[in-house]
């Protein structure tokens, strides 16, 4: 995209800091998105250990 003065590089600049804004929030929503997945995977990891150490005393 040519530059042809002040004003459009002003607008060049914004467009790239909005866009960069967007792709941050996008960021912060999968890794909070990841986290929740990996405390609940963590959660039946923990219930399954517990259920299988249940097991192995009754063996």
């Amino acid at each position: 995209m040519p530059i042809s003065g002040g004003e459009s590089i002003y607008r060049l600049i914004m467009n790239r800091l909005v866009g960069l804004e967007r792709n941050h929030t996008l960021y912060e929503q999968y890794m909070a998105q990841q986290h929740l997945v990996v405390r609940e995977a963590l959660k039946r990891l923990g219930e399954d250990t517990g259920r299988l150490e249940g097991l192995v005393r009754l063996l």
